[in-house]
């Protein structure tokens, strides 16, 4: 046999390549699911959108680190900003080392760490239940709330109900181990199954996982309610009362206070020892946690917060300011330090020194602005106002004062400039004999030459009249301002406003450093009633601003309007049984 027989290659079969049915099917259920999971993720994702025409049951505010929210039957958790708005069927959890403030009609939720909790219809249709699934949840139902007409809420913990009443405060707490109820102020019914029992303030229900009431020894605070909230309106320290109720407790067993300005006691710690059931102290202001320790058991624990609120230093505009001006009065912004979680603030404006006749306004915003105040000297000042939550009555700042004056000589732009110094020392004089309580006068103001104002800023978008609809939004999904850049600013001042039947409502304020701001949460152009169709001014101002965050020159403020253009559907009525988002 020769070489090239021996080497001669074997016939292969060629594999068939055609195209099979079962190919077929194998594509087309890959479409399917692809398809499938992309309807979900388009669904899940515009559902944000669609609960801008659903009203919310409340809001809830971040203290600290990490809290999330899942809507309804939603895949994805959202994470909460500082002020989010919540609505019925969500879930709510908060990651360790993380708390947040819920509030639903003047009633006040405290949220501990790693709690997770489902807000939903009472079974009753009346009013709304939190379930509570883990964690710990302080609730304060204010005699506020209930005589507007709101049902208080219920309390679900593993299908064992507590219903509160006006005036009533609660702490409880669910694991796998148990459920415990302490009731701090009124009383509650707490309800499983066919059976229920009051428990009243200074008691407490502990029951195991299977359901048995355990005796714990333990301390019931009433005073101060849990995550009390204090306004510090002197210089000096605020007193604060401890009370509480001992839980099988011997008579002979003294317990101790620890106050400390960390969760970890190891910060600022205050001690007291050989304790019965009450205690008196001071506290600066800050975030403080407290907790009861009966040998080295930790029996209660809570937090306290003292706010600080007896500084509140009016910026501008400046104390001695002589505004010029041709035809029309001058927009006059009143600007002040702000104060931490404030409710609002009052500002009172009059032609007196002593107050007897005056303007009142009231802001949710560190500032306001005014262009009806003509010719004349005009004094104001503030006074910041906080929720019915919080412990202390607040005071009005001093007394500052500023002149408005009418000149033919102005013609191209309002002029800002200072007092001389005779004439503001007869106008503190005259504040300091004014029976207004704490005015210290101040120091003559030197007269300083001012820089001339800056323009209106010019080419500003949205331009006036310009509409957005759903679909501008559904694809943009936010509303940037533009501008052309102002020679000599460093910051402008961006104003946004809803225009109502009863004037101007101011909705954000901020302060940039560069021609543009962007409103990523359109949510916030809400026309009532979960409606977006409505008329909104945004404004603009070019400023000097100092490395202090005070401002040294202002400039002219120009205006522009647009118009939301979103209908709202069919009311969606919360007490209807399985409708949920307006689905």
């Amino acid at each position: 046999m020769t070489a090239a027989a021996r080497t001669k290659p074997r016939y292969v079969e060629p594999v068939k390549t055609g195209f099979r049915f079962r190919d077929f099917l194998v594509i087309l259920l890959c479409l399917f699911i692809i398809g499938y999971f992309l309807n979900l993720f388009r669904l899940d994702l515009f559902q944000t959108i669609n609960l801008q025409n659903v009203e919310p049951v409340g809001t809830i505010t971040i203290k600290n680190n990490t809290v999330q929210r899942r809507i309804a039957d939603r895949v994805l958790w959202d994470r909460l900003v500082i002020e989010s708005p919540v609505y019925l069927g969500d879930l709510i959890r908060v990651a360790e080392m993380s708390s947040a403030v819920l509030n639903i009609d003047g009633q006040q939720l405290d949220i501990g760490e790693n709690t997770l909790i489902r807000i939903q219809l009472a079974p009753n249709g009346e009013g709304l239940q939190i379930e509570l699934s883990e964690g710990s949840i302080g609730i304060t139902v204010t005699e506020d709330s209930v005589n507007h007409g709101y049902t208080p809420l219920q309390l679900n913990m593993n299908g064992r109900v507590v219903e509160t009443t006006a005036g009533t405060s609660i702490t409880a707490s669910a694991s796998d181990k148990g459920t415990q109820v302490q009731v701090n102020e009124g009383a509650v019914t707490f309800i499983e199954g066919t059976t229920s029992r009051e428990i009243t303030s200074g008691e407490q229900l502990a029951l195991d996982n299977t359901g048995t009431e355990v005796l714990l020894p333990s301390v019931v605070v009433t005073h101060p309610l849990p995550n009390a909230r204090y306004v510090k309106t002197t210089q000096q320290s605020v007193p604060i009362a401890f009370s509480w109720n001992r839980i099988n407790l011997q008579p002979q067993e003294l317990i101790r206070l620890e106050i400390a300005a960390d969760r970890y006691f190891s910060r600022n710690v205050i001690a007291f020892n050989d304790l019965n059931t009450s205690l008196e102290t001071t506290l600066e202001a800050g975030n403080w946690n407290w907790r009861f320790i009966l040998q080295d058991t930790v029996l209660s624990t809570g937090r306290l917060t003292v706010i600080e609120a007896s500084v509140l230093d009016l910026q501008s505009p400046a104390r001695g300011s002589l505004f010029r001006y041709d035809t029309e009065p001058p927009a006059v912004r009143f600007q002040w330090s702000e104060v931490e979680e404030v409710s609002h603030y009052i500002i009172e404006i009059s032609s007196t020194s002593n107050f007897e006749n005056h303007t009142t306004r009231q802001t949710s915003a560190p500032f306001y602005v005014d262009a009806s105040l003509g010719s004349g000297t005009w004094y104001w000042r503030v006074k910041p106002v906080f929720a019915s939550s919080y412990t202390g009555s607040t005071e009005f700042s001093r007394i500052s004062f500023f002149i408005t004056e009418q000149s033919e000589a102005i013609k191209q732009a309002n002029e800002v400039t200072l007092l001389a110094s005779v004439q503001t020392a007869e106008i503190e004089q005259e504040i300091s004999q004014a029976s207004v309580p704490e005015i210290v006068p101040e120091p003559q103001i030197i007269v300083v030459e001012p820089e001339p104002p800056f323009a209106v800023p010019a080419n500003r978008t949205p331009v006036n009249g310009q509409v957005y609809g759903i679909e501008q939004l559904r694809t943009q999904r936010s509303i940037v301002f533009n501008w052309t850049p102002v020679q000599g600013a460093n910051a402008y001042i961006v104003t946004l406003l809803q225009q109502t039947a009863s004037g101007r409502r101011v909705i954000n304020n901020v302060t940039v450093t560069s021609a543009r701001w962007v409103l990523d949460d359109i949510s916030v152009l809400s026309g009532g009633g979960g409606t977006r169709r409505g008329t909104y001014i945004w404004q603009v101002e070019a400023i000097t601003r100092n490395a202090d965050g005070t401002i040294n020159r202002r400039g002219g403020i120009g205006e522009n309007s647009f118009t939301m253009d979103i209908p709202s559907p069919n009311p969606v009525r919360a007490d209807s049984p399985g409708v949920l988002y307006g689905y």
